[in-house]
C-alpha cells in the first residue's frame, strides 16, 4: 500500500515538475526581458505586438498584428484566473504541513489539481503560441520558433547557452598550478 502511494506521489512530482519547468519557460519567454529593459514579448501579456520587440523582428504586417492581439484579453483572463486557482492549491497543500498528521488523500488529490491546472496553463498557452504561428508567412514561422527555442536554452539554470566548462577543467587537466593556461582558454 505505501509503495502504492509512493508511485503515485512520484508521478505526480514528476508531472507538477514538468509543468513548471514549460510554465517557467513560457513565462520567462513572455516577460523575461523586461528586467533588462526590453518591453514583454507580447504573447498573451504585455504591450501589442506593434511595440515589442519580437514583432520588429519578425516584422509583422498590420494585419498580423491586429489578428495576434484579437484574443489577447481572454487569454490575459483565461491565464489570471488559472493561476489563481493555482496559488490557492498551494496555499492548502502548504497548510497541510502545519497539521500534526498528514492527510494524504488530501495531499494526494491537491496534488492531482495542482498538475491539472499547471497542464490547463501549458496547454493555453501553447495554444496561443500554435494561433500565432498560424497567422505567420513560413519564413517568419522558422524564426519565431528559433527564437523561442533559443529562449529556452537561455532561461535561468539552464547550461545550454552558457560557456561550458569542460570535464578536464574540472578534473584539473589543461591547467599549470591551478592556473588556465593560455591556450586553453
Amino acid at each position: 500500500m505505501i509503495l502504492k502511494i509512493l508511485v503515485v506521489v512520484l508521478i505526480v512530482s514528476v508531472v507538477i515538475n514538468l509543468a513548471a519547468v514549460l510554465t517557467f519557460g513560457f513565462y520567462w519567454w513572455n516577460e523575461g526581458g523586461s528586467k533588462r529593459g526590453i518591453p514583454p514579448r507580447g504573447i498573451g501579456e504585455g504591450p501589442d505586438w506593434r511595440a515589442s520587440r519580437l514583432g520588429h523582428r519578425l516584422n509583422l504586417t498590420e494585419e498580423q498584428i491586429k489578428a495576434m492581439d484579437a484574443g489577447r484579453e481572454e487569454m490575459r483572463s483565461k491565464m489570471a484566473s488559472l493561476r489563481g486557482k493555482l496559488s490557492e492549491k498551494r496555499k492548502e497543500l502548504t497548510g497541510l504541513l502545519g497539521e500534526p498528521e498528514l492527510d494524504r488523500v488530501k495531499a494526494d488529490a491537491l496534488f492531482e489539481e495542482i498538475a491539472t491546472l499547471q497542464t490547463e496553463l501549458e496547454v493555453l498557452a501553447f495554444e496561443k503560441l500554435r494561433d500565432i504561428s498560424k497567422i505567420l508567412t513560413p519564413e517568419q514561422r522558422e524564426q519565431f520558433l528559433e527564437l523561442y527555442e533559443r529562449r529556452l536554452r537561455m532561461r535561468p539554470g539552464s547550461r545550454e547557452g552558457r560557456p561550458e566548462r569542460r570535464m578536464e577543467d574540472r578534473r584539473g587537466r589543461g591547467r599549470e598550478g591551478g592556473k588556465m593556461r593560455r591556450d586553453d582558454r
